[in-house]
């Protein structure tokens, strides 16, 4: 993912290469054994994320490098604090990405939680991590819990991801389930 569409941002890049082995180690290692996340771990992952949350925003060719950071400053303690539904989606069953996978969820708009931003109560994160398995950060949970996704799930995921998506959805087969 580093390159040239992070050079502008060296100091991500920089984060991100230093980040690729070890959370590539957690993909392939420690999230298909389903067991409980280290905070070391949590905290590689939360970063990894936020770094995606950036890079993937399609507002990112637009960003000065101190918006960029400011981004990614401001997402980190937000994943590293939600707590995390980590979905697993069963054969044929798939999640979709695309060119822009991250996506927030704010609440409807209301005084209440008007300037609170990332830190709303009903604020959410999706994001697909494999067509198989699905983060969903939230703030109505702690730790990390798994889930095995339903028809709702399936659909309300795939649905935010397809939201964003400006050039391109990616899935194993040329149908989206649910």
């Amino acid at each position: 993912m580093s390159g040239p569409a992070l050079e502008k941002c060296a100091d991500l890049e920089r984060l991100l290469d230093a980040l690729e082995e070890e959370t590539a180690r957690l993909f392939v290692e420690r999230l298909p054994s389903r067991v409980t996340l280290t905070l070391a771990e949590r905290d590689i992952l939360s970063s990894f994320f936020a770094l995606l949350g950036v890079r993937l925003s399609w507002r990112f060719p637009d960003l000065d490098e101190a918006e960029a950071r400011r981004g990614y400053d401001e997402l980190l303690p937000v994943l590293r604090d939600m707590g995390w539904v980590l979905w697993e989606a069963e054969p044929p069953d798939y999640f979709i990405s695309s060119n822009a996978p991250f996506h927030v969820t704010f609440p409807k708009d209301d005084s209440f939680v008007a300037g609170m931003g990332l830190h709303a109560p009903d604020v959410e994160i999706t994001l697909p991590l494999t067509p198989r398995l699905a983060l969903h950060a939230t703030w109505k949970r702690r730790g990390e819990i798994w889930g095995r996704t339903n028809e709702s799930v399936l659909l309300e995921l795939n649905a935010r991801t397809l939201l964003r998506a400006r050039k391109l959805v990616l899935a194993p087969n040329p149908a989206i389930p649910g």
